[in-house]
């Protein structure tokens, strides 16, 4: 005969993301009669005010525009140009670990997420982040700057909340 328990689970949320709940049933013998796992995403849900914002490294200039930059379930990911591929795949990990975004490359432009290593525009180690509604840029000359231009996009998305289950970054400009 089958029978219903709702046992309430109380836990201190000690970081953003994927997390995976297994519950396991055994017998007064002790032998499993169930197992299952459970794969969720849990994340603060309010975004952060303008002024509480902490990107690192703190960009030089910028500017936060409306409107939000939404991660979707399948990101395409474009890396051009000549230069180190860690940052690329750095984001990708990140992504796939924080959001469970299972993250695809691809040529062109159209890329939901385009990495550009370009010699001119930035200074060395420094980058060049856009956040619209529809793509997110950035721009570096050399592997450090792209780095850190994806940690800073990484931050931005974990200090703009979601809306539903939807993680999302604040559109801006920076370098």
């Amino acid at each position: 005969k089958d029978s219903v328990a709702n046992l309430p689970l109380v836990f201190d949320l000690k970081r953003d993301g994927r997390h995976l709940f297994a519950v396991t049933a055994r017998d007064t013998n002790g032998l499993v009669i169930h197992h299952s796992e459970h794969s969720f995403h849990l994340s603060k849900v309010t975004p952060y005010e303008e002024s509480d914002i902490v990107l690192w490294p703190p960009p030089q200039e910028w500017r936060l525009h409306d409107g939000f930059w939404k991660l979707p379930e399948a990101p395409t990911l474009a890396l051009k140009g000549e230069g180190d591929r860690f940052p690329a795949e750095h984001l990708r990990d990140k992504l796939h670990l924080r959001y469970g975004a299972h993250t695809h490359r691809v040529a062109g432009d159209d890329a939901d997420l385009v990495l550009i290593y370009e010699k001119q525009g930035t200074k060395p180690e420094g980058f060049e982040l856009t956040v619209t509604q529809d793509a997110v840029r950035l721009r570096a000359q050399d592997g450090r700057g792209m780095y850190y231009g994806v940690r800073a996009f990484l931050d931005l998305m974990q200090q703009s909340g979601n809306v539903g289950s939807e993680p999302q970054a604040r559109c801006v400009e920076c370098r």
